[in-house]
């Protein structure tokens, strides 16, 4: 009786969002939402979250704004939406049929699993596909089957409306080098289920279930969601529309604050500012490169200083840029992070001896400033009496032992003090100021000559990239 209640839940609920009897409890049973220990791996840096419930769900705006955050770029739900057709569903909902238009009007770059072509039942090919583009560091937007909900939904010709969710797939697991096409079955997919944040962990062999024909509910066996059989359905982001300086363009994914969920303008809420934070990888040490952002879809890869954030000279691999600047959440914001052309590299160098030039000289004034930085000027005379009476009280001791001791002894005495007073001006005293000068002079020079040494190896890495094109040439590569 209870999975024929389910059953018939699942026949009647709105078809392109979690079901309200599913959550991550129920999805992380059989221990999903614990990481399996993996030799190989590779995710995406993408924040988890939950998507909005209005208008049959949205659940493919949403696996598309995570997928899209992958690259460095925000867009809201509603965006996604706004910038398709409906072909079916609540008004623009993203369906098999629309995404494609709405991923190419927001200027992303991606590749898409041929379901309308390949033979089915899709299941290996489709599986072949997934681990390509996830090993490649590609996040994909899928569409599952739920178990027990009959398809197609929207009353949609298969292939389309053959699911019953969207989500985000950010990453790949598995005992064996990602550069292996072969599928195996202990291979991990790791995805967000768009109405959480935890991480779920399928292994790959799993994902298939079973459909009869139209009319028919999946049945995905002992899991709630299955993929693959007879259609997949994948979309992977690969990052924006290639344009001229796509060849300089560098992996980054943006992290929100706050990120669990979108305001939600459909409903009334009011759009929330978000900061954002960008993570750059796979640079290289001593290469300058610029960050650009863009608050628009239209005006995003328009390459002007009116677009430049920042620019900066890598010192590692990776690269974390902090915006000051928020954006609003009901909009979209690109960034995008550019090898700096070669014209540009000569001048960061001539900027990066300038600026140590200057620090050189800063130093140095406020050596002098701390030089002149003391006591008030009256303490010079309390120092002069105490020194003058120490001088006294001395040449008191000298007299008075002169006069107790016997006159040999008191010569003997008075000769071995003026010789080590001797001593101690003319050789002790000297000596002791040489050697603290030769010391602190030798580690001056040392570090002058490292700090010079890291300069002329970031000057001949950032040359070592640049053209081989005259410095005067108007036909410089920007």
């Amino acid at each position: 009786m209870a999975i024929a209640r389910l059953s018939l839940l699942l026949a009647t609920a709105s078809a392109m969002k979690m079901p309200p009897w599913v959550n991550e409890t129920l999805i992380c049973e059989r221990g999903l939402c614990t990481k399996p220990n993996a030799a190989y791996e590779r995710t995406v840096d993408i924040q988890p979250g939950y998507q909005w419930d209005d208008a049959g769900g949205y659940c493919g705006s949403w696996a598309s704004q995570r997928a899209i955050l992958g690259k460095g770029a925000w867009i809201s739900q509603q965006v996604v939406r706004d910038h398709t057709e409906s072909c079916g569903g609540h008004d623009e909902e993203i369906l098999s049929c629309n995404i494609d238009e709405a991923w190419t009007n927001l200027k992303i770059d991606y590749d898409r699993f041929d379901f309308e072509s390949a033979p089915l039942p899709q299941t290996d090919a489709y599986f072949g596909w997934l681990k390509k583009q996830l090993a490649a560091g590609h996040p994909v937007a899928w569409m599952i089957l739920w178990s027990g909900q009959t398809y197609p939904i929207y009353s949609l010709t298969p292939p389309a409306g053959m699911y019953g969710h969207v989500e985000p797939v950010i990453g790949i697991q598995s005992s064996h080098p990602l550069n292996d096409t072969t599928v195996y079955d202990d291979d991990v997919v790791v995805h967000y289920t768009d109405g959480g944040v935890n991480t779920v962990y399928r292994p790959i062999s799993s994902l298939p279930g079973k459909w009869e024909g139209p009319g028919k509910a999946a049945d995905c066996g002992k899991y709630h969601y299955c993929i693959g059989n007879p259609y997949g359905f994948g979309w992977a982001a690969k990052g924006f529309t290639p344009d001229v300086k796509q060849a300089r363009a560098m992996p980054a994914a943006l992290h929100i604050d706050p990120w669990k969920s979108e305001p939600d303008t459909r409903s009334g809420d009011k759009p929330a500012a978000l900061k954002g934070t960008l993570k750059v990888s796979e640079l290289t040490p001593g290469a300058t490169y610029d960050i650009y952002r863009w608050d628009s879809v239209g005006e995003a890869f328009t390459y002007s200083e009116a677009y430049k954030k920042t620019s900066f000279t890598a010192w590692s691999d990776t690269h974390t840029f902090v915006d000051d600047t928020s954006f609003s959440s009901d909009g979209a914001t690109y960034y995008r992070v550019l090898q700096a052309a070669a014209k540009e590299q000569r001048d960061q160098i001539r900027r990066n001896k300038e600026a140590m030039k200057a620090e050189r000289r800063r130093k140095l004034r406020e050596r002098k400033r701390r030089g002149n930085r003391g006591l008030p000027r009256w303490c010079i005379y309390i120092a002069y009496f105490f020194s003058f009476v120490n001088c006294m009280f001395c040449s008191f001791c000298i007299m008075y032992f002169g006069l107790v001791f016997e006159p040999a002894v008191a010569r003997a005495w008075l000769l071995s003090s003026i010789l080590s007073l001797v001593l101690e001006f003319f050789l002790t005293d000297p000596a002791k100021i040489a050697a603290l000068g030769v010391v602190k002079t030798r580690i001056e020079m040392e570090i002058s000559a490292y700090k010079e040494k890291k300069m002329e190896l970031v000057n001949v890495r950032m040359k070592r990239q640049l053209p081989a094109v005259p410095i005067r040439s108007k036909y410089l590569v920007q």
